[in-house]
Parts: structure tokens; sequence; C-alpha cells
């Protein structure tokens, strides 16, 4: 009882401490508690963002929704019921327009990256309002959120590339979702959802984005949105990903090549010392035979 009193005090402290201020994506509830960022600042990034993205992809519905800053003090009282939170920076939930972000001071993070977080889940926001979200793939919401927030890194590409030469990827058809993953896969269902949206716009152009939203947007289910706009099946459209990256990041080879280099290196020290050892030997006994050459000399 006096759990749930806590529980209901807690929501009313939330509904009360809110902020609303009007977006173009719609009325946006933000609620922030003693968080290290300002309230005006998250109403900046919030509205830059949403002006950047609507700017890619105009014509959004408008509606309600809500941000939450979550900090170390009310984590557990919002009950986020997601296996990989943990290792994730936000949230954003499909049917009721709810974004929950970790404070920059609590995920330890700067400002820059904070907002790329934000940018990230405010755009599944975006493709979430398109009215045919059942038949977007994980790996396209992600994949395309990391690109235009500009989260994708070396570290994504050499992921993919080396699970890639070892025959370890994904198939595209088996990334339509990431439940019941470890946090392992977890990681190489996004680097690989990352590396893949990438590619796509290296091989048909930026354009693929705006075309395939556009078909979403006249409620044509994904499958049939890409095939659309680049003429080739899903099995086509892996196979030619999958040429592109060992193509585009051949070099990368080179790293699986360091870390040999790094696995011998103590053996290379060990050898590496006995051959000085060895050397200094040889040296010491020189000097020892000159020395007793000199001593025969001055008798």
């Amino acid at each position: 009882m006096l759990y749930k009193l806590l529980s209901v005090l807690f929501c009313l402290n939330f509904l009360f401490s809110s902020i609303v201020f009007d977006t173009i994506w719609g009325e946006c509830i933000l609620t922030n508690n003693n968080s290290s960022i300002t309230d005006s600042n998250l109403k900046k990034i919030i509205n830059t963002n949403i002006i950047k993205l609507n700017k890619l992809h105009p014509q959004i519905l408008e509606s309600s929704f809500e941000i939450i800053v979550c900090t170390a003090a009310n984590e557990e009282q919002l009950h986020i019921y997601n296996e990989h939170w943990h290792s994730s920076l936000g949230i954003t939930y499909n049917k009721i327009d709810k974004i929950i972000v970790k404070d920059p001071a609590y995920a330890h993070i700067n400002s820059k990256r904070f907002n790329q977080v934000v940018e990230h889940e405010l755009n599944h926001l975006m493709i979430n309002r398109l009215g045919v979200t059942q038949s977007i793939p994980r790996w396209f919401k992600e994949g395309y959120a990391m690109l235009v927030a500009n989260e994708i890194t070396l570290k994504h590409k050499i992921k993919v590339v080396r699970n890639a030469r070892r025959g370890n990827l994904f198939k595209i058809n088996e990334l339509k979702n990431f439940s019941n993953l470890d946090n392992q896969e977890y990681l190489l269902a996004y680097a690989q959802s990352a590396v893949f949206v990438e590619s796509l716009e290296q091989i048909y152009g930026a354009q693929i984005f705006s075309s395939i939203i556009e078909s979403l947007k006249n409620n044509l289910e994904f499958d049939n949105a890409i095939y659309k706009t680049t003429s080739h099946n899903y099995e086509m459209i892996e196979e030619l990903i999958i040429s592109h990256i060992f193509t585009k990041y051949s070099w990368l080879k080179l790293i699986d090549f360091t870390d040999i280099l790094f696995s011998l290196m103590p053996l290379l020290l060990v050898i590496g010392f006995i051959l000085k050892s060895y050397k200094t030997k040889r040296i010491k006994e020189k000097w020892k035979i000159e020395e007793e050459l000199e001593d025969l000399l001055q008798k």
C-alpha cells in the first residue's frame, strides 16, 4: 500500500514538474527533474532537432508527445521494461509517443553525444508516425536514426567487417527485431544496422530514404517500399551490401593483423630480451679477453 502511494506521489510530482511547449510536431510535455541540463537547453535541443528532421521529411503527423530525462534518482520509478536499457542511452515507445533519455551526467556523456541521442530518439518518433511501423524492420529504424544523428563510427565498421570476414553477420531478415539477443549480439545488430543503412545510401544515393519514407507515408509496407525504390528484393540488396562492405572496407583487414601482432608481442619481447642478453654476454666476453691481453702485454 505504501509503495502504491509513493508511486502515485511520484507520478503527481512528474505531472506538476513537467513543462509544456509547442513544436511543429505537436505539443511536447517535458519532464526534467533535477538533471544536469536545464529546461531551456532541453527545449532548444528538442526544437532544433525536430526542425532538422522536418526539413528532411516534412508533413509529419502532429500530435502531443512526451520526453522524460532519466536520472539515477528517478530510474526505478520510471518502470522501464527493456532488457537492453542498461546499455542504451534512450528509448522511444511506439504506441504512446513517449521518449526517455538518460541524463548526460548519469550516462557519462558530453553535450554533443546527448544531442545525438535526442536526435536519434526523435527520428524514431518521426518514423513511428508514418502509420505502418509494424512493417518497418528494426535494422532500418536503428540504422537510419544513427545515420541522421551522425552516430556511425569506425568502431561500428570494424565490428561489422570482422564478423563479415568470419561469416558471423546476421541475415537481414534476422534483424526485423532485436528480441532475444544477448549483449554482444545486440551490439553487433546495432553496428550492422548502421553500416547496412549507410551502405544503402552509398549504393543507391541519398534520395533512397526520402523515396522509402514517401512510400511509407502512402501506406506501402516496407518490403514493397524498398523494392519500389531500388528495384531489388531483400536477397539482392543484402548481396550488394555485403559486396560493398568487403570492397569499401577491405583495408580494415589490417586491424586483424594488428591484433595478431599485439598477441605476439609478449613472445617478441622475450625473443628480444634473449637476443639482447646474448649480445651483452658476447660484449662482456670480448671485454674480458681484451683485458686479459692487456694484462699479458703489461707483464
